[in-house]
């Protein structure tokens, strides 16, 4: 696998708002293709550069989200956690698994393992 589209809206932002991403039509769910053929997975700069990828076309997708307000803050970033998240199980590789554990800021008991 060398490409992966994120999914950006979540259902739940997707129901506390009205809005989306320019791009998409409507129903769709706003997308960005990732490419990671050029980085290796089994070492953790090819995870931490991979993840710092998946978390920009977060911010992407869940940038329609964002706003002054604080509920607008707040569906903003359970977009970018849920989406990075998303990602990283579909991706399901240990060492990604690994450097978002550790670099989400999340406290999940129950994180996704990665089966590879």
């Amino acid at each position: 696998m060398n490409r992966f589209s994120i999914l950006g809206l979540i259902a739940a932002a997707m129901i506390l708002t009205q809005s989306v991403a320019p791009a998409a039509t409507p129903g769709e769910v706003p997308s960005v293709r990732i490419q990671f053929a050029d980085l290796d997975l089994t070492q953790p700069a090819g995870a931490k550069v991979l993840y710092q990828r998946l978390s920009a076309a977060a911010r992407t997708v869940c940038s329609p989200l964002q706003g002054r307000a604080l509920a607008s803050e707040a569906r903003f970033r359970a977009c970018m956690q849920q989406s990075t998240s998303a990602a990283v199980a579909q991706i399901d590789r240990p060492a990604l698994t690994i450097y978002a554990l550790a670099h989400s800021g999340a406290h999940n008991p129950s994180p996704p393992i990665a089966r590879n």
